[in-house]
């Protein structure tokens, strides 16, 4: 976040604290300014980030390569399921909104011109988003959005920029199927794969084939203890970090671990060919917004805590 985006809540959480200077700031228990910090958040979960100040944090740092070594990388197969979790914290909504009312609401935001289309057209047709979308199908849509947004593009563009800049990249796709039950089994959630790279292989002892998982946590731990010493996945010459096809290491489903070449592991495994249309017709700023819409409508559609009396949702 820049500082002009942080103000407002640094403001907002003095005003819920009832203070005006930095000095009642520093003497406020820390409880309290967690409590006023986020009632006064309106990201209300979604994670925080830091401020860039050209001082602590620089406003060049996404491409600012000083370490030296290999870079390890990579994403689950679907990440979104940690925003469904967060999205779930917000007020239950009834009826849910119209998709229609989120595309009136886009569309005001990113207007066509006489002399050009709305850019935003292209996005909603890349996404399969229109008027009369129903809204559980508009809700997984726009988790695929945010999904490709907030994880998938930022992967692809930093391990991108890291070997431009002579480091080399081992990537790496966790799609192995969550195996222990709830609402995610069968999926690759966000952060399953540190289950199997940090989980006592005694977690899987009460899934459908505890040997088939063990396996996979037994080669995602070699994997990462050959990287630590220096081995990783990717030959030299494979696109790590010198010239060479890119390679990603798919774990999973069913166990098996492959190797791939990354534009083929793209095309099948990912929407890239759909973020694609989102990075080339707007810009970082636009995004934002975009992105910042899409996730106000989606708390809508997947709150399930209890509406606070006398509250409104905008």
């Amino acid at each position: 976040m820049t500082i002009a985006a942080s103000t407002p809540l640094y403001n907002a959480t003095k005003s819920a604290l009832g203070i005006t200077t930095l000095s009642d700031l520093e003497s406020v228990p820390w409880q309290d300014l967690l409590t006023a910090y986020t009632t006064s958040d309106p990201r209300n979960g979604f994670g925080h980030v830091p401020v860039i100040d050209d001082i602590f944090f620089p406003s060049h740092f996404a491409s600012n390569f000083t370490f030296k070594g290999d870079l390890i990388i990579g994403n689950t197969g679907k990440e979104s399921s940690v925003i469904s979790c967060v999205a779930a914290k917000f007020p239950m909504i009834e009826p849910k909104p119209s998709t229609s009312a989120l595309i009136s609401t886009l569309h005001t935001l990113f207007p066509a011109t006489q002399t050009s289309p709305s850019k935003l057209d292209l996005i909603l047709t890349a996404y399969n988003l229109t008027p009369s979308t129903r809204p559980s199908t508009a809700a997984e849509s726009i988790l695929n959005i945010i999904e490709d947004l907030a994880f998938y593009h930022p992967s692809h563009t930093l391990s991108n920029l890291a070997r431009q800049q002579g480091i080399f990249v081992h990537e790496y796709s966790f799609e192995q199927r969550q195996p222990f039950g709830g609402a995610f089994k069968g999926i690759p959630t966000h952060a399953l794969d540190l289950a199997y790279l940090h989980g006592s292989p005694k977690i899987f002892d009460g899934t459908q084939d505890p040997e088939r998982e063990r396996e996979i946590q037994k080669r995602i731990q070699d994997a990462w203890v050959g990287f630590a010493w220096g081995e990783g996945w990717n030959p030299k010459g494979s696109g790590g970090g010198e010239e060479g096809k890119a390679v990603v290491r798919r774990f999973g489903p069913g166990g098996k671990v492959v190797d791939e070449d990354k534009e083929g592991f793209l095309k099948e495994w990912t929407r890239k060919e759909k973020w694609d249309v989102i990075i080339q017709t707007m810009d970082e700023s636009e995004r934002e917004v975009f992105l910042g819409t899409c996730i106000g409508h989606l708390v809508q559609l997947l709150g399930t805590a209890p509406p606070v009396a006398g509250s409104a949702v905008v």
